[in-house]
């Protein structure tokens, strides 16, 4: 017996639902339309909260500036992590912010790249805070060595490795960010769409 994907008889057409192409007779294409008109009706009426959403998004961030400061430790600059980071920092604004704009994008973006370079910081700072422990400079502090960090690099002549490593690494949280961002941004442009082919 001809069918749909639903298990409904009838004459079988081809429909792109949420960018998803499925086979479905006239029956269940109207049943999934009434459903997708009410869930759109529904999701307009839902006001964007960006100061939950800011906040929502920095929760995230520090959970995706931990995973990159734990893999820079081990001497690495990994995409995953800042996959991390962008995906986190996204999640962390819908879950607050309730929907997710362009506007919304741009602010995890500005966010991501922010706390990818103070975990580049803190590592940076962490790598020198260590080298003076071990020189026996033990009246240096975390707080002494993060706030001069740039200057005591330049003063032992290693600001290429400084500059080189900044920049992989939040060069690699853009990525990371804006890649979370399109693909956010991509399935809100296709969540209710609904077109026949043919």
């Amino acid at each position: 017996v001809n069918c749909d994907e639903k298990g409904f008889q009838g004459n079988v057409e081809i429909w792109c639902i949420q960018g998803n192409h499925l086979f479905l007779c006239p029956e269940s294409a109207e049943g999934i339309n009434y459903n997708m008109n009410q869930a759109s009706t529904a999701y307009k009426g839902i006001k964007e909260n960006y100061v939950l959403g800011i906040i929502g998004a920095l929760l995230g961030s520090v959970v995706g500036a931990a995973v990159i400061l734990l893999v820079a430790r081990m001497g690495y600059i990994s995409a995953i992590s800042s996959a991390v980071m962008g995906f986190a920092v996204v999640f962390g604004y819908k879950k607050l912010g309730k929907k997710f704009s362009v506007v919304a994008g741009i602010l995890c973006i500005v966010i991501s790249i922010v706390m990818t370079y103070l975990a580049f910081r803190v590592d940076s700072t962490w790598d020198l805070f260590n080298a003076f422990r071990d020189a026996g400079w033990d009246d240096m502090t975390f707080m002494e060595c993060f706030k001069d960090a740039k200057e005591w690099y330049e003063e032992l002549d290693a600001m290429s490795d400084y500059t080189r490593n900044m920049v992989l690494m939040v060069l690699s949280g853009v990525v990371g960010a804006v890649a979370a961002v399109w693909v956010e941004l991509k399935e809100r442009k296709t969540e209710f769409s609904m077109k026949k082919l043919g």
